[in-house]
């Protein structure tokens, strides 16, 4: 005994001493009003607050600094919103060149594979201006720690929830007529990066304000750079499988004087692709075409961005010609004077998008047309390459910090036709995935999509994106980019965030339960035409640094002869069932048994307000408008119907919730002498009645929760029945054996003690 307490209590000890140091450089503070006023980014104002001591930080990190070979990742804690830490495992993963990293070894990127969640992946910079991170979770906003107030002690932590505020007044002038590949079919497959890891030289330039912004020296001025180049990597390797490094003189293209820097103020410089002159031209009297494949500034004097020419990257500058635009005439900057060149929304919202055109990708809003043949958003787009959050007709206040389909093809295609980038064989494997077979749905019907995908990688995270892949057109401007039941071309789906599950409703389920298919604020509608839907289904793997993702393509065909497909029964309020008592549920067939998998339905309970349907009420009846069901024996007041084909896609859900109450008693349709003995039993029992049906006997068990335990079928030789029945691995309690034959039903309750 006394050896067992020793033991206990040394382990409890050195558990506690690593507790203590991973987190012992983090704290969470409480901030007062002089306090909060103080805050360095104006766009955040709520959120957890950490002090941290980077100096121990660092003396975690120090051993994964400037090695060429791979070390054992050091555990690092990270604050989350809940105000706890989680713990990453981290490596280093540089943004600059090497020569120019041992010139400023203080400036640093990092990479973390959860630890505490393994379905997170961290992503930061450490610099003497602090830490910066993004942490990427399966179906959760991205988490993001920044300074936030201007004496650098306290960092806050927050998602990517952001008021549309802090996106107004920024404008992409990439003019989309200016495209270096050719022009992407979105029809066609393709894999990301083919097992192929690319890295690209970045010459980043900036202008006097900029520099001056983070304090007005060179070393401050990169660090600032890193801390932006980090967060625009994660989503690079992560979709791409590509990733920027700063030059080896990078240092020698950061200006310090915004009046002798050679770009213009900012009123004239976002004018007449002036900027991009001026970058341009700059970097090809500098350094030349062989010392970098893609060149940028970042400004601080408002305006906005513009990339100079799309699909550019590794195209030389002619140095003849002071006004042709090519790899390096991107430029970005916040949408006014007084905002940061810095943060999640110049980084992702601002730069990222830049740099996408850059790599290859064209705008995918349709709010306005361009005719790329990408443009397969709604209205402003809501990803990378949309314009969410700065239209009349904005999805939501931001972009998410993903790249759709069709971005990451017309990335991947143009970056297979160049020789610039380095490209390593990576041994992590992409996806394989299938988006499963076309279908045919009624009219002004819901539906769901379920995509398969499997990864050799054992450790990599798979999320997947359900993203339709319809181009709009001309017409389809304005209000007309809503999403529209009577749209006959171009999305009528909005893209989701890439979620841990394979499938999809469209719309969201929770607009089917609220009746809502086609509300075009929530920018997804089913369609009342007869029209094509194709749909993009993409796995990403989510590797730390490596990412490979792969697609496949489906098609849902509309058509007006058939639907809407409606529940019309339990549709008014204040209904309550018995359970095990039978009732009828009816349905608008409207034509549907004619369409392919569509002659029998499956009838569907949800007991938590159509959230999940994991009772099977019916598993197989005719498709023409009404079934008689025995109603499970699971207590609740919120319980749902779904009705859906068993081979096709649509479903319909009833319109308001019901109640069921549990009851013991058995349920008889007509079947003469009964019996179920012994009643009391370890799943061992026998069947036994008399019958002139010549049907095969159905025998179901179910638990007192409805889920299925037992099915079988037996033949019926005779007027008599009498046949053992063994259920397997039968833990104690009350179960609910169905027995059919034909017409006759009988429902009773056993016991396995």
């Amino acid at each position: 005994m006394g050896k067992t307490l020793l033991m206990t209590i040394v382990f409890l000890s050195f558990f506690g001493q690593i507790q203590s140091q991973n987190s012992s450089y983090w704290n969470e503070v409480k901030l007062g009003k002089s306090e909060l006023l103080a805050r360095k980014n104006k766009a955040r104002n709520t959120g957890k607050y950490f002090t941290l001591d980077a100096v121990v930080l660092k003396q975690k990190l120090n051993n994964l600094s400037g090695k060429s070979v791979k070390v054992t990742p050091a555990e690092v804690g990270i604050p989350n919103l809940k105000g706890g830490l989680d713990m990453y495992l981290v490596t280093e993963n540089s943004n600059l060149d090497p020569v120019l990293q041992a010139k400023y070894p203080d400036i640093r990127s990092y990479v973390g594979q959860g630890k505490t969640d393994k379905n997170a992946r961290v992503h930061f910079s450490l610099s003497a201006l602090g830490l910066q991170t993004v942490v990427f979770r399966a179906d959760n906003q991205m988490e993001f720690v920044e300074m936030y107030d201007n004496q650098n002690s306290t960092y806050v932590v927050f998602d990517s929830n952001i008021d549309s505020a802090a996106r107004q007044g920024y404008l992409c002038t990439t003019p989309d007529t200016k495209v270096v590949s050719q022009k992407t079919s979105i029809t066609g497959k393709s894999t990301a990066s083919n097992k192929s890891y690319k890295t690209l030289r970045l010459a980043l330039s900036c202008n006097g304000e900029y520099a001056a912004h983070f304090g007005g020296t060179v070393a401050l001025a990169l660090a600032g750079m890193n801390a932006s180049l980090t967060r625009i990597n994660a989503i690079f390797e992560r979709d791409f499988a590509a990733h920027m490094n700063l030059i080896a003189n990078n240092d020698q293209l950061i200006y310090l004087n915004a009046a002798t820097d050679p770009f213009s103020n900012g009123d004239v410089g976002t004018k007449n692709e002036v900027w991009n002159t001026e970058v341009q031209n700059m970097l090809s009297t500098r350094i030349g075409n062989g010392a970098y494949d893609v060149g940028h500034v970042f400004c601080k004097t408002g305006g906005g961005g513009n990339a100079g020419c799309i699909g550019c990257v590794c195209t030389d500058d002619d140095v003849t010609n002071l006004t042709d635009l090519n790899k390096g005439s991107g430029y970005t900057s916040p949408e006014s004077e007084t905002a940061a060149p810095s943060g999640d929304v110049f980084d992702f919202d601002f730069a990222a998008h830049e740099f996408g055109h850059q790599f290859g990708a064209n705008h995918t809003f349709s709010y306005e047309f361009e005719g790329s043949g990408v443009q397969v958003e709604p209205g402003s787009g809501c990803t990378t390459m949309g314009y969410a959050g700065v239209t009349n007709w904005d999805v939501q206040p931001h972009n998410m910090r993903n790249f759709t389909y069709v971005s990451i093809k017309q990335v991947q295609e143009n970056l297979a036709t160049k020789t610039c980038p380095v490209s390593v064989t990576t041994t992590n494997s992409a996806p394989v995935v299938d988006a499963g077979a076309d279908f045919t749905i009624p009219k002004g019907t819901a539906f769901v999509l379920t995509g398969t995908a499997t990864d050799a990688d054992a450790t990599d995270v798979l999320t997947y994106s359900w993203e339709q892949n319809d181009v709009s057109t001309a017409a389809t401007i304005g209000d007309l980019s809503r999403t529209l039941d009577t749209k006959l071309v171009g999305p009528t789906f909005r893209i989701q965030e890439p979620s841990s599950s394979p499938v999809r409703y469209m719309p969201q389920l929770a607009s089917v339960i609220l009746g809502q298919l086609t509300t075009p604020t929530n920018w997804e509608s089913v369609s009342n035409v007869a029209r094509d839907l194709n749909f993009a289904f993409t796995a990403r793997d989510n590797h730390a640094t490596e990412g490979q993702t792969n697609s496949d393509l489906m098609k849902v065909s509309v058509v007006t002869t058939a639907g809407p497909f409606v529940v019309t029964s339990q549709n008014t309020s204040a209904i309550t069932y018995t359970g095990g008592t039978t009732q009828t549920i009816t349905w608008d067939v409207n034509n549907t048994a004619t369409l392919d998998g569509s002659a029998n339905v499956t009838i569907l309970l949800s007991t938590d307000g159509g959230k999940t349907f994991t009772t099977t009420v019916a598993a197989s009846v005719p498709n023409n408008g009404t079934a008689s069901v025995v109603i499970p024996n699971i207590a609740s007041t919120t319980c749902r119907l779904m009705i859906k084909p068993i081979a096709n896609i649509y479903y319909a859900v009833n319109a308001t919730d019901f109640a069921i109450t549990t009851s013991l008693a058995t349920v008889k349709f007509g079947l003469e002498s009964f019996g179920i003995y012994p009643a009391f039993n370890d799943g061992n029992f026998t069947i036994s009645f008399s019958s002139d049906e010549d049907s095969d006997v159905k025998v179901l068990v179910n638990d007192a929760l409805g889920k299925k335990i037992y099915a079988n079928t037996y033949k019926k030789n005779a007027t008599n029945f009498n046949q053992p029945i063994q259920v397997k691995n039968v833990q104690s309690g009350i179960y609910f054996v169905t027995v059919e034959n034909g017409s006759k039903k009988e429902v009773k309750r056993i016991i396995v003690k």
